[in-house]
């Protein structure tokens, strides 16, 4: 049985409302679910957010550059012609040659 992770933070927050502990919550998660599911390093810093406030339980969105390339737009122009260069996508389709060669 696989669990996400924002479904386990709810069960956390929800026994952090109720008031309990982080190591009960520790406990009765992979009493449950199974062992491994929850570490208590992670159930204590859930606990910790929520006592500073934080109510939010979903993902936060990755960090760091946009993937801007096109995959897609990579792999039509090989198919449409199998003996074009990858410089020559690179500036069909604005980006760097090295930008097609690492997707190819």
């Amino acid at each position: 049985m696989e669990f996400a992770n924002a479904g386990i933070r709810a069960v956390l927050k929800f026994s952090f409302v109720k008031g309990k502990s982080a190591g009960e919550t520790f406990s009765e998660i992979n009493g449950v679910l199974g062992d491994g599911i929850l570490s208590l390093r992670t159930a204590e810093e859930w606990f910790r957010r929520f006592r500073a406030g934080e109510n939010d339980t979903m993902d936060k969105p990755a960090g760091g550059r946009p993937v801007t390339t096109n995959t897609d737009q990579i792999m039509e122009n090989i198919e449409l012609d199998r003996q074009v260069t990858s410089r020559d996508i690179a500036e069909e389709i604005g980006v760097s040659h090295q930008t097609v060669f690492n997707h190819l």
